[in-house]
C-alpha cells in the first residue's frame, strides 16, 4: 500500500492516541464487534490502561473515518464487526515505535493516603486493610493467570510478570506503612 490515506496524509503523519492504538493492537487479533473490542480491552489491558467502552466505540468511528478500521455488515443486534485496514496496521506500526514517555499513576488508593488526615482513623484502617486484602487477591491472580500464559504468550506474560512485580511492591508499601504508622 502507498500509505497515503485519502488527503489525510501517510501513516507518519496521523497522529494516534493510545486509545486508539490500543484498539488497532486488539484488532490485530482479527475482527471484532465494538462489544469485543471493550470486552477484550477490559480483560487484557484494564489493570494497567482505561479504556471504557464509549472510548472504543468513539475511537472505532474515528478509525474508520480515517480508513484505518473497516466495519463489515451489520450483524446480530446490529452489531458490526471492524477489521484493521492496510493502513490501519501502517499506523499501528508507526505509533508502536514511538518512545512511550513517562508512566502516570492514578490510583485512588494514593489519593486517599494523600488526603487521609481528612479521614478518622477507623475509616482510614479499614479503607487501608480493605486496599491491601484486594492488591493480595490481585497478586493470587496475577500469579495464576501467568502460569497459564506463560509459554502461550510471551508479550502477555511479560506484562503480567510486571503486574506480579507492582503487586508485590504495593504491598512492601503496605507492611512499610503499617511499621511508620505503629505508635513508640
Amino acid at each position: 500500500m502507498s500509505g497515503e490515506r485519502g488527503g489525510l496524509g501517510p501513516p507518519q503523519t496521523l497522529k494516534l492516541n493510545a486509545t486508539a492504538a490500543s484498539v488497532l493492537g486488539l484488532l490485530h487479533r482479527g475482527p471484532m464487534t465494538g462489544w469485543d473490542v471493550a470486552r477484550l480491552a477490559e480483560v487484557g489491558l484494564g489493570d494497567f490502561w482505561n479504556v471504557t467502552q464509549s472510548q472504543v466505540y468513539r475511537e472505532l468511528r474515528n478509525l474508520e473515518a480515517l480508513g484505518l478500521v473497516v466495519a463489515g455488515p451489520a450483524g446480530r443486534r446490529d452489531k458490526k464487526p471492524y477489521a484493521i485496514t492496510d493502513s490501519g496496521r501502517d499506523a499501528f506500526a508507526v505509533w508502536i515505535r514511538r518512545e512511550p514517555g513517562a508512566d502516570l499513576i492514578r490510583s485512588p488508593l494514593l489519593l486517599m493516603v494523600f488526603f487521609g488526615s481528612h479521614l478518622d482513623p477507623a475509616h482510614r484502617q479499614r479503607f487501608l486493610a480493605i486496599q491491601r486484602l484486594r492488591h493480595e487477591q490481585t497478586l493470587d491472580e496475577y500469579r495464576r493467570i501467568l502460569d497459564q500464559v506463560v509459554h502461550d504468550e510471551p508479550d502477555l506474560a511479560k506484562v503480567l510478570q510486571f503486574a506480579v512485580f507492582h503487586e508485590q511492591a504495593v504491598l512492601q508499601w503496605f507492611a512499610w506503612l503499617e511499621h511508620e504508622e505503629r505508635p513508640g
